[in-house]
């Protein structure tokens, strides 16, 4: 084999896959019940449809909790709309996809005010308010709309 041949192939070797920045792991969900009440009472509400939106910025807590996502979020559709808990879920599980999908774009944006204040941690919830089911492509295309309102108000509130 040609020499340059082998270089590439020894270069694609040693290259280890990268890690998608596509997921949703547990340090980015909203868990302890102090940051939610923080999230609710202190926070800035919104509505963009089907989402109520909540944004609140908290210090980072002490503890086992202490390696969490500079992001949080939290994800809830009611009991009172939908009394099966299998609509729920499902709607949970698109709003969960939609996000994971779509973060990067908020996080690039957010680079910069997330690297300045490492001390400080982006709670975010979004609270689903239709009456019915909406379908995967609505909600994918309201997430993105909510995540750039989400961006928008964050810089504004920087500047």
């Amino acid at each position: 084999m040609d020499t340059r041949v082998l270089h590439i192939l020894s270069f694609f070797a040693a290259v280890k896959p990268m890690k998608s920045a596509q997921t949703f792991s547990k340090p980015e969900r909203l868990c302890s019940l102090k940051s939610i009440g923080q999230l609710f009472e202190n926070g800035e509400k919104w509505t963009c449809y089907p989402f109520r939106i909540v944004l609140n910025w908290a210090d980072k807590e002490e503890g086992p909790m202490a390696k969490a996502a500079n992001v949080q979020i939290l994800i809830s559709a009611s009991k009172r709309s939908f009394k099966h808990a299998v609509d729920r879920n499902l709607i949970k599980r698109r709003i969960r996809e939609a996000y994971r999908l779509h973060k990067f774009e908020l996080l690039n944006r957010l680079s910069d005010r997330l690297s300045k204040s490492p001390d400080k941690i982006l709670h975010i919830g979004f609270l689903y308010t239709a009456k019915k089911i909406e379908p995967w492509n609505l909600m994918e295309r309201k997430m993105i709309q909510a995540l750039d309102e989400i961006s928008i108000k964050i810089d504004l509130k920087t500047t």
